[in-house]
């Protein structure tokens, strides 16, 4: 329910944004800025604020459908299968999720990229360029993300443990 909520809140702000943007230039900006640029800036807008509201609305609905078909438990039994302690398994159900997810907005990140950013003059990332950044961001994920989660993960270990000491 909470998805769906802030799902929908954020839908409705932005279809009320996409209704608010006006092709002509404001009175107050006349002559100041040119309106053909103005004009082009506003459909940029648009074009990016509905490939937005695509993007989410498939990543919600994805995100349901993964909890209520058991996505996470497949995960979980996936990282435990490994044979490892508490802290490598969490970690490896972490690394599942983010991967999958990352390689999921792949195409997303590639088609704003390539077509939308391209159309208005935007783009000038090249492929290798792109690929390199997603390789480079899953290697700083691992590097800082993961000893940070693992110290996460070992203070709840250890708050836990110590829990059950006292009681």
């Amino acid at each position: 329910a909470v998805l769906m909520l802030s799902w929908l809140l954020d839908l409705g702000l932005e279809i009320l944004n996409l209704r608010a943007l006006k092709p002509d230039l404001p009175a107050e900006f006349q002559g100041w800025y040119d309106a053909g640029k103005y004009a082009t800036s506003q459909q940029y807008l648009r074009d990016t604020t509905i490939f937005g509201c695509i993007a989410d609305t498939f990543f919600f609905l994805l995100t349901v459908a993964f909890i209520l078909l058991g996505g996470f438990n497949v995960a979980d039994g996936i990282a435990r299968s490994a044979g490892f302690n508490e802290i490598p398994t969490g970690l490896c159900f972490a690394g599942l999720l983010g991967l999958a997810s990352d390689i999921l907005h792949i195409p997303f990140s590639a088609y704003s990229t390539f077509v939308i950013e391209e159309r208005y003059g935007f783009n000038k990332t090249t492929l290798k360029v792109f690929i390199a950044d997603h390789l480079k961001g899953w290697l700083l994920a691992a590097g800082i993300g993961g000893p940070v989660l693992a110290l996460v993960l070992w203070f709840f270990q250890k708050t836990r443990l110590s829990g059950r000491r006292t009681r």
